[in-house]
Order: C-alpha cells, then sequence, then structure tokens
C-alpha cells in the first residue's frame, strides 16, 4: 500500500498471521511485559475483537489492515484456519 500518492515512495507491506490459541494462552500473552529489557520499555498486548479496533484506535495502519482484511475476508479470499 501506497502511503501517499504523489507526495512520497514509502509503501507499507501487510501480512498475515492466524493462529487458534486458548484462552490460557491469549490470557498468559497479555498478562506478560513485552519490550526491550535493557531500554526500560513497558509494553502490555491488549487483545480485542478485529470488529472493534476501528473504535479503539487511531492508528492509520491499524485501520488500513483491519479494512483490507475485513474486505478479503468478505471476498473469501483469505486462507482458512485448519
Amino acid at each position: 500500500i501506497v502511503m501517499s500518492a504523489g507526495g512520497c515512495d514509502e509503501e507499507i507491506t501487510f501480512f498475515l498471521y492466524q493462529k487458534l490459541m486458548t484462552t490460557a494462552e491469549r490470557t498468559a500473552l497479555e498478562e506478560k511485559i513485552h519490550g526491550k529489557e535493557g531500554e526500560n520499555e513497558q509494553i502490555r498486548l491488549q487483545m480485542i475483537p478485529l470488529r472493534q479496533l476501528w473504535r479503539r484506535t487511531t492508528d492509520s495502519k491499524a485501520m488500513i489492515a483491519s479494512g483490507l482484511y475485513r474486505e478479503l475476508d468478505r471476498d473469501r479470499r483469505l486462507p482458512r484456519i485448519p
């Protein structure tokens, strides 16, 4: 995806990774503090339903990815998790 038509040549490539997880696996990821320890980062992962993402973020890349996913899913062009 080209982020700004004509204004710059910056592109962003989106990747999709799907994985079925148990509730215990999701809870463990949310409770863990992520980030580089030496840089004093304390990043907490918060999982939310994809359909709520547009209400919970102002990040344009996340909103583009959400819309792209929704349209590809609607057109049945996404791989299914076995």
